[in-house]
């Protein structure tokens, strides 16, 4: 698979829709192609972002009826022999793609138009690609599909500790989680920041963990969280939330290094295997 071939199945391997043969060749040109596999992690965020964040819009009312007498007035004003000749381009089944391309592209310009006319009174202060929960979900997503796959696969801590030394602007962590097992690492940048990422296993499921400056975050300008999230964190060192379809993401922070662990199970669960147990004290490593 070329890097045309690549983009053209990347939609179709974020939506699951390719065939195990069509995608272990996506995946081993990702796992070849840095800027293939930033790319196809972008649309995963994408994604989900979108179906974590987006909302229908309802139009203002007088909008509506502006267009609708409009195109009222506009019909009246048609002669009979071009309602003809529209009646059969409409009846012709060739135009009736091109009709449902045009009618979803009115649909656009019109939510456009009342983003527009509707001031915002929250408006975004940062890019919402680059808040870590919404990567970390994503990622954790290219893990489970196989998209991304370690650079690095060793189950001795010490072999990841060598891979990573020197390449990140703060200290990359690869504890030994409670139940799990080590299988590699990854490297790589989003708005020229470079990121770590940690792969374990835990009784069949994965357990991926997202590294990044904590500095960084703080500062908000590359990589950010929403405030209630970096105030929680700042005040206890930790955060923690389920997602309704399953997976339990925790952030905690440990000298200038954040950390997010993903995994399909719940809260209690989760926290078990990223602590451990010293003198009847449960502590976060």
């Amino acid at each position: 698979m070329d890097c045309i071939e690549f983009e053209e199945q990347i939609s179709p391997a974020v939506d699951r829709l390719l065939q195990k043969e069509a995608m272990d060749s996506f995946v081993q040109h990702a796992q070849l192609c840095p800027s293939c596999r930033n790319e196809y992690e972008l649309e995963s965020i994408t994604k989900t972002l979108i179906c974590n964040k987006a909302k229908m819009v309802r139009p203002p009312g007088d909008l509506v009826q502006s267009i609708s007498g409009r195109l009222e007035r506009e019909e009246r004003a048609i002669s009979t022999e071009t309602k003809g000749r529209w009646k059969s381009i409409v009846a012709s089944p060739r135009a009736r793609p091109a009709l449902a391309i045009v009618g979803g592209c009115i649909v656009v310009l019109l939510l456009f138009i009342v983003s527009q006319r509707t001031p915002d009174l929250n408006p975004p202060a940062v890019n919402p690609l680059s808040n870590v929960i919404n990567q970390s979900l994503a990622n954790y997503q290219g893990v489970v599909s196989g998209a991304i796959q370690p650079q690095h696969v060793s189950n001795n801590p010490e072999h990841l500790i060598s891979f990573f030394a020197g390449k990140t602007d703060f200290p990359v962590l690869v504890p030994q989680l409670t139940g799990c097992t080590l299988v590699g690492g990854v490297l790589n940048q989003h708005a020229g920041t470079t990121l770590a990422h940690v792969v374990y296993m835990h009784e069949g499921n994965i357990v991926y963990m997202y590294e990044a400056c904590w500095e960084t975050v703080r500062n908000g300008q590359k990589l950010h969280l929403p405030q209630a999230i970096k105030e929680g964190l700042l005040r206890t060192g930790w955060f923690a939330e389920t997602h309704p379809d399953g997976k339990t993401v925790v952030l905690w922070t440990k000298g200038n290094t954040l950390c997010a662990a993903v995994a399909r199970m719940n809260k209690e669960e989760l926290l078990a295997c990223l602590s451990s147990r010293e003198e009847n004290q449960i502590e976060v490593w």
